[in-house]
């Protein structure tokens, strides 16, 4: 899991012994972003190959590179910066501090948890820059999918076209009962109420959270036009046992999102990793759901769930799998148990295995699985 080493620009700014007084945000900008993604990408990775034969490896990031990351926070914040850029600037420091002490939790981490704790540094990243996205080149290209990242027309079309007000972007749905257990809905920033707009409800995975989990989408919704409606269980996970309260919920917050934004009804995805991605086909299966596309991951599977679903339902859903093949809570023969389940009864079925990837959601994956379900070949007609 070797990491890019930062560029020149780093380097220079690192080397020179002055508080760079005359040093601009461009310039501070175009040496901090990559500095910045080399943390990030490290903590990433390490979730991904959960769990680690031998431990954790030594060479996740070299030294170097968290020193470097460490000085440009210490110039991020000792540079007097014009009021306009301050407070970028800050969360930018902000950030880079928040990566060091992840990386730090990783070198004392002793369980699989520790590792998925200290690795949430980089959602605490992402909350803390992603306010400046819509204005900002820079933090912007923190939240760019693979095809606008390589764009720069596309990039700056994204951004002129994009408006920030109390109806889009990152929007809390409110559980009066649970404040905890609230949900959390993206809506582009791009939105224009004369489309409709496919839907993407992403579940957690178990002890996760909706406030937290559309994180892995954002990226990919940004840049295509999709809502993501991110639902909090009612319990720390999805009832399985008893799973009517909770697709209810998810049912009703669906309904509060048709009522203030335009939806696709050819296109509702559900989607969901570990406990989300089974309760994706504990509902999804269902014969009233009215999801047209299921994307489990990392997920158990029983042939049991499929004794509910009438041939109606089996032949109007889509379904993508993604299975790593080093997963330690759900081994892989789950995955190809269901791919085969599902093929001898004639669901319209994409199964991705994953040779390196534990028990984790791989975001590499989101691309090809956006582009599978945009293909909005299940269009009916009025």
């Amino acid at each position: 899991m070797s990491q890019e080493p930062p560029d020149s620009d780093t380097t220079r700014l690192k080397d020179q012994d002055a508080k760079h007084d005359d040093l601009t945000y461009e310039e501070f900008m175009a040496a901090a972003l990559p500095c910045l993604q080399v943390p990030i990408q490290a903590l990433q990775q390490v979730r991904k190959y959960l769990p680690l034969d031998g431990g954790m490896e030594s060479s996740l990031i070299a030294e170097e590179d968290v020193a470097t990351v460490r000085e440009m926070a210490r110039l991020a914040r000792e540079t007097d910066w014009p009021g306009e850029v301050a407070a970028k600037a800050t969360e930018i420091a902000n950030s880079m501090e928040l990566l060091c002490a992840g990386l730090d939790q990783l070198t004392l981490a002793d369980s699989v948890w520790s590792i998925y704790r200290a690795s949430g540094a980089v959602t605490k990243v992402w909350q803390r820059l992603y306010p400046f996205a819509h204005d900002d080149i820079h933090i912007s290209s923190l939240f760019l999918n693979e095809r606008i990242r390589a764009d720069a027309a596309a990039h700056d079309l994204l951004l002129q076209s994009s408006r920030q007000d109390e109806r889009n972007g990152i929007l809390q749905i409110e559980n009066p009962s649970n404040p905890e257990r609230s949900s959390a809905v993206y809506v582009p920033e791009t939105y224009d109420a004369a489309k409709a707009y496919p839907l993407l409800v992403t579940l957690h995975g178990g002890s996760g959270s909706g406030l937290t989990d559309y994180w892995k989408w954002l990226a990919e919704a940004r840049c295509e036009g999709v809502i993501v409606l991110s639902p909090s269980s009612l319990g720390d996970t999805w009832d399985f046992a008893q799973p009517d309260p909770d697709i209810e919920n998810i049912a009703s917050l669906i309904t509060q999102i048709k009522a203030e934004w335009k939806v696709d009804d050819s296109r509702l995805l559900l989607t969901g990793m570990s406990d989300g991605g089974t309760f994706s086909f504990i509902a999804g299966l269902m014969d009233d759901s009215p999801f047209t596309h299921l994307a489990p991951c990392s997920a158990s599977f029983h042939p049991f769930l499929l004794e509910g679903s009438s041939r109606e339902r089996l032949d109007r859903v889509k379904i993508y799998l993604v299975h790593g093949a080093r997963d330690h809570m759900f081994p892989i023969y789950v995955a190809q148990e269901a791919y085969a389940a599902f093929l001898n009864v004639g669901v319209d079925v994409v199964y991705k295995e994953i040779e390196d990837l534990g028990h984790a959601y791989d975001e590499s994956q989101n691309a090809a699985m956006l582009e599978w379900y945009l293909q909005n070949d299940t269009a009916t007609d009025d």
